[in-house]
């Protein structure tokens, strides 16, 4: 859904964000198509909002994006738009407690803390980031995680080893990378069902260096990586300044199925999951761990880094969506 708000005397979305920490709370009053939104600090998420229409339904939404108009003149207002994303109905006799507990995010992390060189920190939710790879190429600037992939055939995951399921699941991450390669390509993603670093199943987006964009779902078993599916994203062409939102819901044991759909940030969602695979190797049927993954060719020369932002993995239905 999209709600549309005036905001008094803020000017900025950084303000929005930082108001909202601030007061812990923060009411917004909308025109007749909008409604009140409110932050609370649920889960120490700062894109987790309550969001109740002129009717009096609550609910609890995830920001999907926020866009502040600035050609407004007449003060103290601007006029900002909020794409939000139903997660639960809210009750607004019990102060508006949304009907979901932490127990619904198996692991989310928005990296926005203290700078780390040689690593990651800890999660939000989901504990401490374990590296795959040399400790040197993993960094956090304060807002965003990133992986240098700085000779080819380098692989590199970061996983959150205290996550441990097998759970039905969505995962979602946006992920930018800053510069093509000049020769072979680059991919990266979300690795899930990870028992450990010869063993696991990843979506990733495979860029080329002349921009072409691929997805592929893989599963990795005894050190062999083997496709379940790959296909050309049609009318996706990577640049340095494209944001790309990677979306996957996993569920069920032998087979595991496997749903994507990925877009860019400017886009909006897709509403059908476009790529699909199911797989029943016995070794990837247990309770494991997820994480992002970065990986250059044999034939890359020069490129990255990969940058990721609001990871998120939250317990879905075994059923396919």
């Amino acid at each position: 859904m999209t709600a549309y708000y005036d905001l008094p005397e803020l000017k900025s979305l950084a303000e929005v964000r930082n108001k909202a920490q601030e007061e812990k709370t923060l009411a917004v009053r909308g025109n007749s198509i909008g409604g009140v939104c409110v932050w609370r600090p649920w889960f120490q998420r700062m894109d987790i909002v309550q969001w109740t229409d002129h009717d009096g339904n609550s609910y609890l939404c995830r920001i999907e994006g926020m866009d502040l108009d600035l050609s407004q003149t007449t003060e103290p207002f601007q006029h900002v738009q909020l794409d939000l994303t139903p997660l639960a109905i809210c009750d607004p006799e019990t102060d508006a407690s949304p009907i979901i507990d932490a127990s619904s995010f198996i692991a989310q992390d928005d990296f926005d803390r203290t700078a780390v060189v040689a690593g990651w920190g800890s999660a939000i939710i989901g504990g401490a980031w374990t590296l795959v790879g040399t400790a040197d190429d993993f960094t956090t600037d304060g807002t965003l995680a990133k992986i240098t992939l700085n000779t080819a055939g380098s692989i590199r995951i970061g996983v959150l080893a205290s996550t441990n399921s097998n759970a039905g699941m969505y995962l979602k991450v946006s992920v930018k990378l800053t510069a093509r390669s000049t020769a072979g390509w680059i991919h990266y993603g979300i690795v899930f069902r990870y028992v450990d670093s010869s063993n696991y199943y990843s979506v990733v987006i495979r860029v080329q260096h002349d921009g072409t964009t691929r997805i592929f779902i893989y599963k990795k078993v005894a050190g062999v990586e083997t496709e379940l599916y790959g296909e050309v994203i049609t009318g996706m062409t990577i640049s340095s300044s494209s944001t790309v939102n990677l979306r996957v819901w996993v569920g069920g044991t032998a087979p595991c199925s496997i749903a994507a759909k990925t877009w860019k940030s400017a886009d909006s969602e897709p509403d059908t999951w476009e790529h699909t695979a199911s797989d029943s190797t016995a070794a990837l049927q247990v309770a494991s761990d997820v994480g992002l993954r970065g990986y250059a060719a044999s034939t890359f020369v020069a490129g990255g880094p990969i940058t990721f932002d609001d990871f998120e993995v939250t317990t879905a239905s075994s059923v396919a969506p």
